[in-house]
């Protein structure tokens, strides 16, 4: 009895804590119901081929279950990758740092390595679909012990992702990048040199510039990237078998329970691709069990009609696995696509102060590395789940060798707990912080910083507080570029062992005739394992179907053929709004509900013996 009192409080569990906190998280990736988790494929149509109360020796069935699945409501997979950046029509807008009237959902195209001036429109609409071959056997071990059985599942999956990402271009801009924005020459970087479109970040192209004296490296993005193609997979879900006895088994009806065990044959997410394919559950073990059953209510007076009402429930746990994941900074949805600047420990010719006399070195200065955010927070983490349910009620009738299986099946997932397997901490070899719209090199021209340069410094300007949507200068570009709203900001000198120029002030131009002196921060902010936000999904859904198969009556060497046809409509249940805190058994993680909508056709056909 302690097995049938666990199962009710673990559906609780799996409905409440996929409950969460939405408007400031975005998904790592998207984590379908496993194409090999559907009592609703798996038990139409072997209602009477199963389970025999009529059969004292060993007998089975095999069926063979084509299917053909496909995504819709578009706009809710697109949420849960963009969150409230996307805008109507499942669109983002991208401009850069000097367009006028920028949006405040807007992406800063900057990052991009794109110019000030730029604007374009992404459109998405992400689908997936699957070409599945289910095969299913059952066997009766009558034999052994009346009443036991053993189904094994083993579907063939071949998916389909497609994020159906394009761009729009506007403006394609005609901006340089300005002397110091991402290097020290003191011509910029012109335009010609900069990416023609955002597209071609996301698929991983980057920059080099001509005049690139200090050597700055420009990563391009490897992680999370987003692909015009289709993203591919075919393998085998996950093997399930699962052992059950029958405890009541006659005419009127049967009631028994199982246990279920499902072995990792699909694929684990890798982190390379934002909408990735995934086939099976993760690439996670499943333990669980459950219980079955069915009522023959009614038959008619020449017993050549009825009706049977039949119930399924399962409940697995999802041992822990290992996968990798890109993780957003905390309270900065997509922050994985902004630019990490790297930075060095081992400062040299800088200080920062309000006067030159009371001025510091700072701890960090930028070390001629820029960066994607999403190459820096990519990295393994141990996933474990809680629970997992699917549940279906069947209402079968039956006329002569004809039969109609119509039934709900509900589904839902826990959230994913999530652990790095070595603690994330960039600061144990690399010290890397949000660079935002700073500038990260500043000019020396002499005491009064108007004369030719005499020596490029690198700063120590970071930008914690910046977002995937604006830095936090915001300087107009009628004005200097001084880093007014970095970290900390102070002024910056130099500092060297050469009387002529130690405590020269650290302009923001390379020439003029004024002196424009830049901030740096005296306190730089680096990236801790505590910046990271470590997101998990769950899922919940609703699912309608309808089966009609046909028993053919003529046995050929002992077997007996059927075939049917079917299909089924399920909607997931994501959240809409900002769920409340008091309808979370836990909220030690953030957690996304994030399940898929979907339609799918099948033809299944076997025969048993």
């Amino acid at each position: 009895m302690h097995f049938f009192r666990t199962i009710p409080l673990l559906l609780i569990v799996i409905i409440h804590t996929t409950c969460a906190t939405t408007q400031n998280f975005v998904t790592p990736h998207i984590a379908p119901r496993s194409q090999g988790v559907n009592l609703a494929r798996h038990s139409v149509g072997w209602v009477h081929e199963t389970h025999r109360y009529d059969r004292n020796s060993f007998y089975g069935s095999l069926s063979i279950i084509p299917e053909y699945t496909r995504s819709f409501n578009a706009h809710h997979l697109a949420k849960c990758l963009f969150g409230a950046s996307l805008g109507s029509c499942n669109t983002i807008n991208v401009s850069g740092s000097q367009v006028q009237g920028r949006g405040e959902r807007d992406w800063l195209a900057d990052y991009f390595y794109l110019p000030t001036d730029f604007q374009s429109t992404l459109h998405f609409k992400p689908v997936i679909d699957n070409f599945i071959i289910d095969a299913n056997l059952y066997f009766g071990l009558e034999e052994w012990a009346k009443g036991l059985y053993c189904i094994i599942y083993f579907p063939i999956v071949h998916s389909r992702w497609n994020l159906n990402f394009c761009e729009k271009v506007q403006n394609s801009g005609v901006n340089d990048y300005a002397p110091g924005y991402v290097t020290s020459s003191p011509n910029g970087v012109p335009r010609n040199e900069l990416l023609k479109d955002v597209s071609q970040f996301m698929s991983g192209k980057t920059i080099f510039p001509s005049d690139n004296d200090t050597n700055v490296l420009f990563e391009p993005l490897t992680k999370a990237l987003m692909l015009p193609e289709k993203h591919i997979r075919t393998r085998i879900a996950d093997v399930r078998v699962s052992f059950g006895w029958d405890a009541v088994n006659n005419a009127c009806g049967r009631f028994g329970f199982y246990f279920q065990i499902a072995a990792p044959t699909g694929n684990k997410p890798e982190g390379r691709v934002l909408f990735e394919s995934i086939v099976g559950n993760g690439h996670h073990w499943e333990l669980g069990g459950g219980i079955s059953g069915n009522w023959n209510f009614w038959y008619s007076a020449d017993e050549k009609h009825s009706c049977e009402l039949y119930f399924d429930a399962t409940v697995t746990h999802f041992l822990t696995n290992e996968q990798v994941s890109t993780f957003d900074i905390q309270g900065k949805p997509l922050s994985r696509y902004m630019l990490a600047e790297k930075m060095t420990a081992h400062t040299h010719d800088l200080k920062v102060g309000d006067t030159a006399d009371d001025a510091q070195v700072p701890q960090f200065q930028f070390n001629n590395e820029l960066s994607p955010v999403a190459n820096v927070t990519t990295f393994p983490v141990h996933v474990k789940i809680a629970a997992q349910a699917d549940i279906i009620c069947i209402l079968n009738y039956a006329h002569t060798c004809w039969n109609v299986d119509i039934g709900y099946n509900f589904w839902a997932r826990s959230c994913e707990k999530i652990e790095p397997v070595t603690r994330f901490e960039p600061v144990v070899n690399h010290f890397w912080a949000l660079k935002g719209d700073a500038q990260v090199f500043g000019f020396d021209r002499g005491v009064d910083g108007t004369g030719p340069i005499i020596e490029t410094v690198a700063l120590s300007a970071t930008e914690s507080n910046a977002t995937i949507h604006q830095g936090t200068n915001n300087t107009p570009s009628d004005q200097p570029p001084t880093n007014p709203g970095i970290d900390s900001p102070a002024l910056a000198f130099v500092s060297s062992n050469n009387p002529f120029t130690d405590n020269d002030p650290l302009n923001s131009v390379p020439n003029g005739n004024a002196l424009a002196q830049i901030n740096s921060s005296i306190i730089p902010h680096i990236l801790k394992a505590d910046d990271i936000e470590l997101v998990g999904t769950s899922g919940r859904s609703s699912k309608f179907f309808m089966h009609i198969h046909y028993q053919i009556p003529q046995r050929t060497s002992g077997w007996i053929p059927f075939i049917g046809f079917g299909g089924e409509v399920e909607f997931a249940h994501n959240a809409k709004n900002e769920c409340s805190q008091a309808a979370c058994i836990t909220c030690e993680q953030p957690c996304l509900p994030c399940a898929v909508s979907q339609w799918g056709i099948w033809i299944k056909g076997g025969a048993s013996f």
